[in-house]
């Protein structure tokens, strides 16, 4: 968490950076992504084929109270981006997480 810039730092002013972004996954039957496809500006995108999964894990937790159930993969897409995905397995919804 971060304040923002050009202001007084008060408590409970603080942005997250960094949050995940909802995106659509295409996944085969055991869950690997295929394809991903995130809108753009209101925009619907064209899927884009997963090339070959770099790495992939597993995090379970119990932050706060509140559960945490996600299996992440680093991909190469067909584009050439890296993207880190993230199924949440609790509400069964996909994430795109940047890191940079």
């Amino acid at each position: 968490m971060v304040s923002f810039a050009r202001k007084t730092l008060r408590t409970g002013e603080f942005r997250a950076l960094n949050l995940p972004q909802p995106v659509q996954v295409e996944a085969d039957a055991q869950g690997a992504p295929l394809s991903v496809c995130r809108a753009r500006r209101g925009r619907t995108a064209q899927p884009v084929p997963v090339r070959h999964i770099q790495d992939r894990w597993r995090v379970d937790d119990l932050w706060w109270r509140k559960p945490v159930c996600r299996m992440y993969w680093q991909v190469e897409l067909e584009d050439d981006r890296v993207e880190v995905l993230f199924h949440d397995r609790i509400a069964d919804r996909w994430y795109r997480q940047s890191y940079g």
